[in-house]
This record gives structure tokens, C-alpha cells and sequence, in this order.
């Protein structure tokens, strides 16, 4: 258990080539993770959310294998990389390529939902997801707080529907908000990561922008 929020904060991101795909994650945990999930807020806290956790050998499959086919369509294969691909850091595209790889071997797969559609226009994007996604960062950050480890990618709903066959879920009334990999990592020792300074990101009311 990691009590120091601060730390959680800052040491939980997208584990791809650090996850121990060997050892079993508890459903007791997952499930413990999700029920402090549930806290995070909805849009007029109508909770029309979903989460389905896949620890089934046969159903990480074939969520692994419709995975792939979307992430190759992308980035392409570690050989011929798209131009999307040939965009990537290096060590990212390694990393990237390292999930498209195991993810039928990642110890649980969470895959968070709306029973609902997005709209259409750019006005109501932001509300929409904003009834999905920070419940899905509660639970790494719980996960996270537990020891695990996680990697959010959202490259799978490129073919959505071909998931929502694999998983059950009803399409396309039901949306899907991504695939989060949980894991243990192979060791405990996490840092804060490079960012780009405050100072570059950070704009109070209208400054550098009058005149």
C-alpha cells in the first residue's frame, strides 16, 4: 500500500514493459480498486457507467487479437511502421509494440463503458467523457495505491464494435472508453517522469497574450 498520494500522483503511468505478466492480480483487489472508482463524479451524477474486468484466458484473446489488428492498422508492425508510427519516440514505440504483444498475457483487463452514445458536435464532448474518464483514472490511481501497475490505451475502439462482439456489450448504444492493462510491475521502484516545465504550460488569466 502506497498512503503518500503525492507519490501515487506521480509514479502512475503507462506500464507496458515493467508489468509482471506472470503473477495473478486478485479480483478481491480489483474489485476493491473499482468500489473507490465509483466515487469519482458524472455528469448529473447519472452514473451510466459500466466496467468490465477480463481476467478469461479465451477473452483476452480475442481482446488481444482485435487489439493488434487496430494498433498495426495505426502504427503499423515493428518492421514497416506507419507514419504514425515512425512519430513515435523510440522508447515509446517499444513500449507501445511491448503491449500490442502481451496483452493476452496481461493479468486483468478492465474496460470502462457508457451506456450511451457520444454527441456528435464539439460543444457536448467534454461533458460526455468527463462522465466516463475520471472514473477510469480513480481506479489506476487505486490500483496504483495497491502496488499494481497500469497502462490506459484507447487505440482498441478504432474497432469497437468487433470488442463489443468479443465482450458482450451491446453496440452501439453502449460506448467504450478504452482498455486499461493491471498488472504487478517486476520491481517496486517508480519516479516522478519527465515533464515540461510548469512555466511552459501554465498561463494565468491573459498573459503573453494582450497587446
Amino acid at each position: 500500500m502506497h498512503s503518500d498520494i503525492d507519490l501515487v500522483l506521480t509514479t502512475t503511468r503507462s506500464v507496458r514493459k515493467r508489468m509482471d505478466l506472470d503473477r495473478p492480480v486478485d479480483r478481491d483487489v480489483v474489485e476493491e480498486c473499482l468500489d473507490l472508482a465509483l466515487q469519482a463524479p458524472s455528469g448529473a451524477n447519472r452514473q451510466d457507467w459500466a466496467f468490465v474486468a477480463v481476467d478469461d484466458p479465451a477473452v483476452k484473446a480475442g481482446v488481444s487479437a482485435v487489439y493488434r489488428a487496430a494498433f498495426v492498422d495505426h502504427y503499423g508492425t515493428r518492421s514497416r511502421p506507419s507514419a504514425a508510427g515512425e512519430r513515435l519516440p523510440k522508447g515509446v514505440w517499444e513500449s507501445a509494440h511491448q503491449l500490442a504483444d502481451t496483452m493476452h498475457r496481461v493479468p486483468v483487463l478492465m474496460i470502462p463503458v457508457r451506456h450511451s452514445v457520444p454527441p456528435q458536435e464539439r460543444a457536448g464532448q467534454a461533458s460526455w467523457w468527463a462522465s466516463i474518464l475520471p472514473a477510469a483514472w480513480s481506479f489506476m490511481l487505486a490500483a496504483r495505491s495497491r502496488g499494481l501497475v497500469t497502462s490506459y490505451t484507447a487505440r482498441g475502439c478504432d474497432r469497437e464494435q468487433e470488442l463489443a462482439e468479443v465482450l458482450g456489450l451491446e453496440y452501439p448504444g453502449t460506448t467504450q472508453a478504452g482498455i486499461i492493462a493491471v498488472g504487478h510491475p517486476d520491481h517496486q521502484v517508480f519516479r516522478a517522469a519527465r515533464r515540461r516545465p510548469l512555466a511552459e504550460v501554465l498561463r494565468w488569466n491573459r498573459e503573453d497574450c494582450d497587446g
